[in-house]
């Protein structure tokens, strides 16, 4: 009750019912109010979110900057939302250093952490990956807050060369998700359900090939929430269960569920 006060008091909002009773969220912290800190590069920063589908992006697509999925997972979930993303960085030689000044200023209760496709760029082996999430996982969990993961999604254009690279990186990302015990943001299967063209997929701005456009950060927003409120998204009633909890219709929810998971009545 507390935190849904806070929440009230801070964005005069009304909270559904629903996501109320839901124990996905926690205030970590006590102090209130949940919040959360995305952190990674330009895709967490943005670019690319004021493109709309179909409209081929620009050379200077870094000069387009939207709210991303961290400002759309606020909006969705009105709870606030800092977005860290720094255009260009490499996690492994840049973004680990940036980090625990980052967590550690940070009152967020969980740290959403989608970082590597810059270093997919120059064919980082996974071991060196690996090591590197971890000690940033530790981390997290030393400031005493949830670190949440984000999995690659498959590039496509100008960046194809990257999914091979980003698909094995999806997979040490699973991995240490079981051995440390926390949730994942599946952007990789998400896409895979949700893109229409499995070849260059038309959630992102083409040909770049990197960078979502307005649908694909909305799809983003959409499985972060999902995973903050412990919804599975790709289930049969994964929609619903999202639409319901965020109080809005379901024909609003873009991501698809996994078909072939789902098991015929």
């Amino acid at each position: 009750m507390r935190i849904l006060l806070c929440l009230y008091i801070f964005f005069g909002i009304t909270i559904s019912s629903v996501w109320a009773q839901n124990g996905g969220l926690r205030d970590l912290n006590g102090d209130g109010l949940v919040s959360a800190l995305a952190f990674g590069d330009s895709i967490t920063r943005g670019v690319g979110d004021t493109l709309s589908p179909g409209i081929e992006s620009p050379p200077d697509i870094i000069n387009y900057i939207g709210p991303g999925y961290p400002g759309r997972l606020q909006s969705l979930l009105n709870i606030p939302v800092d977005n860290e993303g720094v255009s260009g960085e490499e996690f492994t030689t840049q973004g680990i250093f940036r980090i625990p000044a980052s967590v550690g200023r940070s009152t967020a209760d969980y740290v959403l952490l989608f970082e590597g496709n810059n270093d997919a760029a120059r064919s980082l082996s996974d071991p060196e990956l690996e090591r590197k999430l971890q000690r940033a996982i530790n981390v997290i969990r030393l400031f005493g807050k949830e670190p949440i993961l984000g999995t690659y999604y498959a590039t496509s254009g100008d960046r194809s060369s990257r999914s091979p690279i980003l698909a094995n990186y999806s997979s040490t990302i699973r991995q240490l998700a079981v051995t440390n015990d926390f949730k994942i943001m599946d952007f990789e299967l998400a896409f895979k359900t949700t893109c229409g063209n499995k070849i260059d997929c038309e959630l992102l701005n083409q040909p770049d090939g990197l960078h979502p456009n307005t649908r694909g950060y909305r799809v983003l927003a959409e499985v972060a929430a999902a995973t903050l409120l412990t919804i599975d998204i790709f289930s049969a009633t994964g929609n619903s269960e999202l639409a319901s909890a965020l109080g809005v219709p379901v024909a609003e929810i873009l991501t698809k569920a996994n078909v072939s998971a789902v098991v015929p009545q």
